[in-house]
């Protein structure tokens, strides 16, 4: 199937104001790239209340969330956070080692971590405005742009995207999954 046949008959509006068409994960085949987030960085545990804004390159909003106490807020740089979730609701900071990640320094309330999790890639696969519902918890909607990546976790089976700015920097991709078996194992 291609991935233009994966968009629905559907469109949603930003903040912004800019409609984006959702897009069916379910109908996404994925190939055999794969790749982890290569960076160390940095989580801040919430207090709650944050307002957390997600940016793309050229400034336009991603998403939109409310931290909630103990809260993870994942810090890429100050126009790049967001707090992870699922269909449990947001991620909690004393589950990160659960979630996948190493915990390479620890300064209490902030941490810095490597990803040990693996995902399957579309690189750079959007090529116009698209919504993928629900993708950090109910109601927490990703907006994606131009140049993003759509990745599907390998223990978790999730999907969501990554824009074009933060795969670039962040990411690094093996070949196929037989590169990182011994990684993944």
């Amino acid at each position: 199937m291609k991935f233009t046949e994966c968009y629905l008959d559907k469109f949603i509006e930003n903040d912004d104001g800019i409609s984006f068409q959702v897009i069916d994960v379910d109908k996404i085949e994925f190939d055999d790239d794969i790749g982890r987030k290569k960076t160390i960085t940095k989580v801040v545990k919430a207090e709650g209340g944050e307002k957390i804004i997600t940016y793309s390159k050229r400034g336009e909003i991603e998403s939109i969330m409310t931290a909630e106490k103990d809260d993870c807020i994942f810090v890429n740089s100050e126009t790049d956070k967001y707090i992870p979730g699922d269909e449990n609701g947001h991620w909690k900071f004393n589950t990160l080692t659960d979630r996948g990640y190493e915990i390479v320094e620890n300064k209490g309330n902030e941490v810095y971590v490597k990803s040990t999790n693996y995902a399957h890639l579309l690189v750079d696969i959007i090529k116009k405005p698209t919504c993928i519902l629900n993708a950090f918890g109910e109601g927490a909607h990703q907006f994606l742009y131009n140049g993003a990546t759509i990745k599907k976790d390998i223990k978790t089976g999730k999907v969501s995207g990554i824009s074009n700015e933060a795969f670039h920097s962040t990411w690094e991709v093996k070949e196929n999954i037989s590169e990182a078996e011994n990684e993944i194992i």
